[in-house]
This record gives C-alpha cells, structure tokens and sequence, in this order.
C-alpha cells in the first residue's frame, strides 16, 4: 500500500476508487457516444467523424490489400485468362 493511502480510511480510498472508475466509465463512453451537453452540430460532427473512421480504416486495408494481390503472378494470370474468355 502506497504512503499516502496509510492514512486515509476506507471510505476515503473507496471513494477515490470510485471516482477513478466514474472517470475511466465517462472517458470510455465518450469514444462511443458523444456527451450530454454538446450542441446539434457538434453531435452531427462527431457521428460523421466516428462513421469516417470506422468505414475508411477498413477501406485503406482493403486497398492495400488489393495493390499487394494485384501485383502478383496468380492474379496477373487469372485476369489474362477471364480476359481472353470474355473477348473469346
């Protein structure tokens, strides 16, 4: 136990305690939704940030996926013979 919480009582550390976890709860939520006192454009603001993030992190792996697969031999000869097949 740390020096400075030999002295405090119980009730003093489990309301420290529970404001550290209030805190971390409030913090947390935060990422999710926005708060209670924040105004209609800055609600609208934050939603379309949370959407822009969730949607364009996937999009950018997709993408590099695809220049990493385009560029090897496999896919190289699978578009050649869909290509020959399509133009007979």
């Amino acid at each position: 136990m740390n020096r400075n919480q030999k002295d405090k009582s119980y009730n003093e550390l489990m309301n420290q305690w529970a404001a550290q976890k209030n805190f971390l709860q409030r913090a947390a939520s935060s990422l999710v939704r926005p708060g209670r006192n924040v105004t209609g454009g800055m609600r609208i603001y934050s939603w379309a940030w949370r959407i822009a993030v969730l949607t364009g992190v996937p999009f950018l792996i997709y993408i590099g996926w695809l220049r990493i697969y385009g560029k090897s031999g496999a896919f190289t000869l699978q578009m050649a013979a869909e290509t020959k097949k399509f133009l007979h």
